[in-house]
């Protein structure tokens, strides 16, 4: 489901933040869902490994898998 800027104010306003441009420009290509490329490279170890964090799915905006919808995100 594609998002509009309309979309992205409304979850800025709702969780009371301001959404990175990379992370809305990401939601306008696709918004959430699983990826191809699951790593993002890292300069220091973190628990998956020494280089990167695994990330094979975001969360987009709305939806039941949106970011309005997680109690994590929301705390």
């Amino acid at each position: 489901m594609p998002i509009t800027n309309k979309d992205v104010k409304k979850a800025e306003e709702e969780l009371k933040v301001k959404l990175p441009e990379g992370y809305i420009s990401l939601l306008k290509e696709q918004n959430g869902g699983y990826i191809i490329y699951d790593s993002f490279p890292t300069n220091f170890p973190t628990l998956w490994a020494d280089d990167h964090i695994n990330v094979d799915y975001i969360r987009g905006i709305g939806g039941e898998e949106s970011i309005q919808e997680s109690e994590y995100l929301i705390d």
